[in-house]
């Protein structure tokens, strides 16, 4: 049959053994104040069907040590506003399929107070529409191995201010104006 209780006034149930619950149909519970959980030993949910949490104002999750997200297919994340990540030690991520960054008209920087390489084991490909600039305060070194091929379609200028060395044993199909300055 039903049961309702209703306490007039506060009330405090004290177990001093296990206590298990279990519920044959839907639970609901309704704190209309604040609801505050304390557990000293570990805390384990487990759920079948899918899972949804939604949060009015501000989240704030402090993990003292390790924290692990596993994701079986798909992962994606929604923000609104600004997205701020600070990590002390180093970071690496692992993209075993391929991985593309689209950034909006606000542009896309990197810094770095130490070294910053970029290597790829087959392709790297760098493109842009409007202006390509490379500064180098000390010294820039370009190695080919193999075939070096550049096309310039509207025109090339280079200027060395200090000494500029060219060496090579072979150049072919050289065609146009060349000012070295």
């Amino acid at each position: 049959g039903t049961c309702n209780v209703t306490v007039n006034g506060d009330c405090r149930m004290l177990y001093k053994g296990d206590l298990v619950q279990e519920v044959a149909g839907d639970y609901h519970l309704n704190v209309q104040g604040d609801m505050r959980t304390k557990i000293t030993g570990n805390h384990v949910t487990e759920v079948i069907s899918d899972r949804k949490t939604v949060v009015n104002k501000n989240d704030d999750l402090f993990v003292g040590e390790d924290s692990i997200l596993n994701v079986g297919t798909n992962r994606q994340i929604n923000i609104s506003g600004k997205l701020t990540e600070s990590v002390d030690k180093a970071v690496t991520n692992f993209y075993f399929d391929s991985c593309t960054e689209v950034t909006g008209i606000g542009g896309h920087q990197l810094f770095s107070s130490g070294s910053i390489d970029i290597s790829a084991m087959m392709n790297l490909g760098l493109s842009c529409i409007l202006n390509y600039s490379r500064t180098a305060l000390g010294i820039s070194t370009e190695t080919t191995t193999l075939l070096h091929s550049e096309i310039c379609l509207g025109g090339r200028t280079e200027t060395t201010t200090g000494i500029s060395l060219v060496t090579s044993a072979w150049y072919q199909n050289i065609s146009g104006i060349i000012t070295l300055n």
